[in-house]
């Protein structure tokens, strides 16, 4: 495997990790009652829908495709992941 296909695979997979927060956080953000705790947590959510955006870009820059589907993983995450607020 070449390194810009290696280095794409990897970048995806953090892509994928930073939707997979993004959606907990949507779960946790719809569960939440305190709205200081819910104002933090949309920030949070924030800086790491800033994250997708940088890590498609560097995919994009060095001729990469991104792979913007939640796969399994985030079809877990996208069900609940079982915290209690």
């Amino acid at each position: 495997m070449d390194n810009k296909v290696e280095l794409t695979k990897s970048l995806n997979e953090l892509l994928q990790g930073e939707y997979m927060t993004i959606e907990n956080f949507n779960n946790f953000i719809s569960k939440v009652e305190d709205e200081s705790v819910k104002t933090t947590f949309q920030d949070i959510q924030n800086q790491h829908r800033k994250n997708t955006e940088i890590l498609a870009s560097y995919i994009q820059n060095i001729g990469g495709r991104t792979d913007e589907n939640l796969g399994i993983k985030g079809k877990m995450g996208d069900n609940g992941i079982g915290f209690k607020l």
